[in-house]
């Protein structure tokens, strides 16, 4: 999925081994790279879904609620595709 002017997500998220999460392109991009045992996990199913949202509707509170979800994700997951512990939030 590419979109020409693609809503940029609330903050910039920063996954382990990856470039910068910075709006719906990146992380539509950062989804398709996930192995297939991490996307079938239920946070990032939620990212999927609201990355769905985001298409059709968005505005602040859904980039909001895709940047938290997203940021979640990235928190519970253990490997490249989490954030760096000085980033978690406590």
């Amino acid at each position: 999925m590419i979109l020409a002017s693609p809503p940029r997500l609330s903050r910039q998220l920063r996954p382990l081994e990856h470039r910068p999460l910075n709006n719906l392109n990146d992380v539509a991009a950062f989804l398709e790279e996930l192995p297939s045992h991490v996307a079938v996990r239920p946070p990032w199913r939620r990212v999927s879904d609201l990355v769905l949202d985001a298409v059709v509707t968005a505005d602040h509170t859904t980039m909001v609620r895709l940047t938290t979800a997203l940021e979640q994700a990235l928190q519970v997951t253990e490997g490249p595709w989490t954030i760096p512990h000085r980033y978690r939030r406590l």
